[in-house]
Formats: C-alpha cells, structure tokens, sequence
C-alpha cells in the first residue's frame, strides 16, 4: 500500500494524472522540482484524504488552487513555491489545524492574506514572498505564536 512518492528533482513533464495517486492511503506527495504544468485538480486533492506533506514546488502549475486543499485536515507541510498560481489565497485554510509550513512564495497570488490564517495555530513557517499581494496584514496574524519565520518581503 503506497504511502509515499518521493519524484522530486527529475525531468518529469505533463500534468499529473488524477488516478496515478488515488488509492486514498498517500501521506507523502514530493513532486518538487520537475517540469509538470496544469492545475492542481480537485479530483487530484481529493484523491489525497490522509496527505501530510504536498510538495508541488518549482514546477509551471498554474491556475487557481482548488478549495479541496483547505479540507485536507492530515496536512502539515504544503509546498507550492515557484509555480504560476494566481488568484487570491484560499479564505478557508485557516480550517487546517496541523498546518506548520505554508509556502506561497514565488507565484502570482492577489488580494489580501485571509485573517483565518490566524487560526493556524501550528503554523511555523509562512511564505509568501514574491507574489502580487496588497492591503493590511490582519491582526489575526498576532495569534500565530509558534511562528518562526514569516517571509513577506
């Protein structure tokens, strides 16, 4: 029963195939560093239930990010730097409660930070560096107190 895929630094190009990762048990999904494009599909996350660690970082992924990512309640660690994402940053990710990293940096994401990032208590790490954000910074972000670094610049 395959808990982990470790792909990151390859050749690999394309989408990702929304069956190839969906026998429900993956907790580790490295894809980091490839060539691969595309959306992040809802039937991909929610072929992901148990995730604990998603790293889709230094690819071409573009688009939107799925809602779905905000319902992955097992997710500690998401890596999305470096893609194209656009669009603003999910209002409900607040809703994940073991969330330590979040790494945003290096896209294309508008708007604001949402305030329910403040509900991330776990939250250690949040990055958000090189995107197209405005506006003020919420004072929800006070009630972060495990973060450690903040990168925003």
């Amino acid at each position: 029963n395959l808990e982990t895929v470790w792909l990151s630094g390859n050749r690999l190009t394309g989408s990702v195939p929304t069956s190839a990762f969906a026998n429900g048990l993956i907790r580790v999904l490295d894809l980091e560093e490839n060539f691969l494009s595309g959306t992040l599909s809802h039937s991909l996350i929610r072929g992901l239930p148990f995730i604990e660690i998603l790293g889709v970082d230094n690819n071409m992924f573009y688009g939107s990010l799925p809602s779905s990512l905000a319902g992955l309640a097992n997710l500690e660690r998401m890596d999305l730097e470096g893609n194209l994402f656009s669009g603003a940053v999910l209002q409900d990710f607040g809703n994940l409660s073991n969330l330590k990293r979040l790494d945003l940096g290096y896209n294309n994401f508008i708007g604001t930070l949402p305030t329910s990032l403040g509900d991330c208590s776990a939250l250690k790490l949040l990055d958000v560096r090189s995107n197209k954000l405005s506006g003020t910074l919420s004072t929800s972000f006070g009630r972060l107190k495990s973060l450690c670094k903040f990168r925003l610049y």
